[in-house]
């Protein structure tokens, strides 16, 4: 995974500052949830490898398909996006 690069430059009298890392920071948790979930999704499998019977297999197949149907991140990138535009705490 490649950090984002963080860079203020100017954009017609905007904060350049803040838009930078409202950008930097949008970026980067997009980044590091997709990651861990992508862990989870893995972590899960190899839980599903390691049970005996078929009914425990299916409750973790069952759970990596929720985590790809309902990805969470982009739920919480819009929220943290929304206390952007608004400057509201989370």
């Amino acid at each position: 995974m490649l950090a984002p690069k963080l860079e203020v430059v100017s954009s017609n009298g905007n904060n350049s500052v803040y838009n930078s890392v409202k950008r930097f920071s949008l970026d980067g948790l997009s980044d590091l949830i997709r990651v861990l979930m992508e862990s989870v999704d893995d972590a899960l499998f190899e839980l599903s490898d390691k049970v005996d019977n078929d009914r425990e297999r299916n409750m973790y197949f069952e759970a990596m398909r929720e985590i790809r149907l309902k990805p969470a991140f982009r739920a919480f990138c819009r929220r943290i996006e929304r206390c952007y535009t608004y400057r509201a705490p989370l």
